[in-house]
């Protein structure tokens, strides 16, 4: 499993072919504005970009992205996006481990049924909401419910109890011990949304490393990064060379 790869000046492209007999206009062309991920660079500007908005990463989609249904699985297409725009409690690193996201930390119980989440400081919704221990409780009761479709329904539905003591702390309990909780956690689809998680324009709203700031199907799609990122990125065939 291969992380999203540092900022750097370098362009980058990948070319995603199904057979000789994929049309051109079949593949979705991205094109990521790389500068201003790293927390540590200075000037930024009143929009949230910061360095050398030059360096870029491109591309290639097999087909159209279905949609952005939460906790959906509606294929590879979709999913990478929601890999760049939005982020879970815990994520994967690099070397595919699980490690924390938007939780600055965790703990177990000895029994493994407890979980506890204190989420990092600041986070915010690429719409500029602030993300609480409440979007947190509202996003994984809305996964537990069969009638949606989740992916990890199963999984959500084994969470017994969800307590939020404050804006920065959740605590799951589980009916039954879940060895691959973590995992379920760290899964794009199991991403924290807001109450609204598409805007008007069908685009995704997200609190990851990137943000969508103009999507038309069939064309070209600019993102912008938010540079206040702190965390670990997130695992992403789509980054891979």
């Amino acid at each position: 499993m291969i992380g999203f790869p540092a900022p750097h000046k370098n362009r980058v492209s990948r070319r995603v072919t199904r057979g000789a007999v994929l049309a051109v206009s079949a593949a979705l062309t991205m094109t990521l504005a790389l500068a201003g991920c790293s927390p540590k660079n200075s000037g930024d500007s009143s929009d949230g970009s910061s360095g050398d908005a030059g360096a870029t990463l491109s591309f290639g989609l097999s087909s159209e992205p279905a949609g952005f249904k939460t906790g959906v699985d509606q294929g590879s297409a979709a999913r990478e996006i929601i890999t760049l725009v939005r982020r879970g409690l815990l994520t994967y690193d690099g070397e595919g481990k699980v490690v924390p996201a938007l939780a600055s930390d965790y703990t177990v119980s000895d029994d493994g049924l407890t979980y506890t989440f204190t989420l990092r400081s600041g986070l915010k919704f690429s719409n500029g909401d602030s993300l609480t221990s409440a979007d947190v409780k509202r996003t994984f009761e809305y996964l537990a419910v069969d009638e949606n479709g989740a992916a990890a329904a199963a999984a959500f539905a084994n969470i017994a109890t969800i307590d939020t003591p404050d804006d920065a702390t959740v605590v799951l309990t589980l009916s039954q011990p879940q060895t691959a909780f973590p995992q379920v956690l760290a899964d794009p689809l199991s991403a924290i949304v807001p109450e609204d998680a598409v805007d008007a324009d069908g685009v995704p709203i997200g609190d990851g490393p990137f943000k969508i700031v103009d999507y038309r199907k069939g064309s070209p799609t600019r993102w912008r990064p938010i540079p206040t990122t702190s965390m670990p990125t997130r695992s992403s065939s789509a980054a891979s060379t």
